[in-house]
């Protein structure tokens, strides 16, 4: 009972260990970065259309079904959204409930779910005009920086048109009349000039500052929030403008979507990622560079940016478009590479362990001299002296096995961190797999056609069950050349101090494998795809090293 009371601990120490380690390594996305994730997730509730279409809107239920009051605060909202410009006209679509407005745009989604929970904590409201407003807000921004970055008019601005270079105003090819998101307008970052949609590009202007600790001082959005208390327009003001709860739980809530994402570690600023409700935008990521990562501390510099950046470098040099097939082959070519540094590191520690289990025969004649080694302290002093005699002969170190972990583990997760942390790898998709997406979230995701792989998520089932066949099988191949290679012994000399070290050792061996698969199951498929590799890398590893021991150990003999 105590024995499996202490396996049982052992495992969960292990299972813990490995979950604190993982959360020791830093975040690399900037304030930037983030202010840039933010935005896909709240665009507000504004739908920016043609006049034909905001004409068509006002004849539909929608509109028709609002009283008079409503439909006023709607007219009043209604109409050209940028002065001097005839291309872009909006509209606030909405709907009253009994307790509270629920807005219709598809991309309003999060603003719902906010209001919902604010309602349910007892904050007051903000009004219809407050998020027509700040959405104003955010598009006389873009406006701004679009002239005065790029030197394009408001007035040239079209509906969603990119075609020869221009610049359109909508984040989608098509307007979000009808309720649903349409087809994402690629936003491009790499050449000056070229056609992208304003609130795509400039959308995080929103942001600015959101994410730092003293946002109510940094960021545009509680400035403007601040302005808006102070206005006299209608439906602004105090009673319209949202009170600092209300604020505060509108932060935590968007701060919360972005706080466990991850992919910033790139070596060019470029477009990366699957962002918004419904993942369907890239998001402008910064360079980062050695400078940056030993800032953000001391494996960050060491280990987690030189990883990320093969990972970076292979990916854009087999497909610079990112498509997914690049990256996997950069996966593997980091994997060859990492698993050759650790071959080269630990090649004295994998030697000595060789030996060790070479010298198994003897050293069970030896344990057979003190059967009574778990009981009897005098014959356990004497078996372990014995024992540390025999490895001293050999030239083997008991700590071996030690050093490889101390070496390893580390390894370990600061690899899974630049996996978890490579923007290259948050992009593109492999048999509809997005290799940012954990297998659990993939495998669980129940909307689309699942049994067509609409997801990936016969892909994630795949790469799961190879990633588990290959870890145990990584295992068991030592355990078996091991087995076969002591059979006869075992049976000559049966030793209970030995039989349970061998059981303890067996136990622990399975339950970081146990950890490996479980912790597998919701880490990035990248991951997936690393620990694949390195499973038969080690495979490889075990059989190359034991045929040589052999072929040493028979030249060795011939000689005798």
């Amino acid at each position: 009972m105590k024995n499996t009371k202490r396996k049982l601990l052992a495992t969960a120490a292990l299972g813990l260990g490995a979950v604190l380690l993982s959360g020791c390594t830093a975040n690399f996305c900037s304030i930037s970065d983030r202010s840039e994730m933010l935005y896909p997730y709240e665009q507000g509730v504004t739908v920016y259309c043609s006049e034909a279409e905001l004409t068509a809107y006002k004849a539909s239920e929608g509109y028709t079904s609002l009283n008079a009051t409503y439909k006023g605060i709607f007219d009043s909202l209604a109409g050209p959204a940028i002065s001097g410009n005839t291309n872009v006209y909006k509209y606030v679509p909405f709907s009253v409930g009994e307790d509270f407005v629920t807005f219709k745009a598809a991309k309003a989604s999060q603003v719902n779910s906010i209001i919902s929970a604010s309602y349910n904590n007892g904050y007051r409201l903000p009004s219809i005009q407050f998020w027509a407003a700040m959405d104003q807000k955010v598009l006389d921004a873009a406006v701004k920086a679009v002239k005065d970055e790029k030197g394009v008019n408001a007035s040239a601005l079209t509906l969603n048109d990119t075609t020869n270079g221009t610049w359109c105003v909508n984040p989608y090819k098509e307007s979000d009349t009808d309720g649903t998101s349409a087809t994402a307008i690629p936003l491009d970052v790499t050449t000056s000039g070229v056609g992208n949609s304003i609130l795509r590009y400039y959308g995080d202007l929103k942001f600015a500052g959101f994410y730092e600790a003293n946002f109510k001082t940094e960021s545009n959005y509680y400035q403007w929030v601040s302005e808006f208390r102070t206005s006299s327009e209608p439906g602004l003001g105090l009673d319209g403008t949202p009170n600092n709860d209300f604020v505060l739980n509108y932060h935590d809530s968007l701060v919360r979507i972005i706080s466990a994402k991850k992919s910033c570690i790139t070596t060019r600023t470029d477009t990366y990622g699957h962002y918004g409700a419904k993942s369907d935008w890239e998001v402008a990521i910064s360079q980062k560079d050695w400078g940056y990562a030993w800032g953000r501390g001391f494996f960050e510099g060491l280990l987690v940016f030189p990883i990320a950046w093969m990972v970076d470098t292979f990916a854009y040099s087999f497909d610079p478009a990112l498509s997914g097939v690049g990256q996997i082959f950069a996966i593997i070519l980091v994997a060859l590479i990492v698993r050759v540094f650790m071959a080269l590191v630990t090649l004295r520690s994998q030697i000595s362990q060789q030996k060790m289990q070479a010298l198994q025969p003897q050293l069970a004649k030896i344990q057979a001299k003190y059967p009574n080694a778990n009981t009897n302290q005098a014959e356990k002093m004497r078996l372990s002296q014995e024992t540390q005699a025999l490895y001293k002969r050999n030239g083997v170190s008991m700590f071996a096995p030690f050093l490889t972990l101390i070496i390893q583990f580390p390894l370990f997760i600061c690899v899974w961190d630049a996996m978890n942390g490579s923007a290259a790898l948050s992009s593109g998709a492999v048999l509809n797999l997005r290799l940012s997406d954990s297998i659990q979230s993939v495998l669980f995701n129940v909307s689309g056609a699942w049994y067509a792989n609409e997801n990936g998520w016969w892909t994630a089932l795949g790469l799961y069950l190879i990633m588990a066949a290959a870890q145990i099988l990584a295992v068991l191949i030592p355990r078996l050349i091991q087995k076969k290679s002591q059979k006869k012994v075992a049976q000559m000399y049966r030793n209970a101090n030995a039989e349970s070290q061998q059981k303890t050792g067996k136990f622990m061996m399975y339950a970081i494998v146990g950890i490996t698969l479980v912790t597998g199951f919701f880490l990035p498929s990248a991951m997936g795809v690393y620990w694949f590799i390195g499973a038969i890398i080690s495979m490889t590893q075990t059989l190359i090293t034991q045929a040589v021991i052999e072929h040493s150990r028979k030249k060795k003999a011939g000689a005798k």
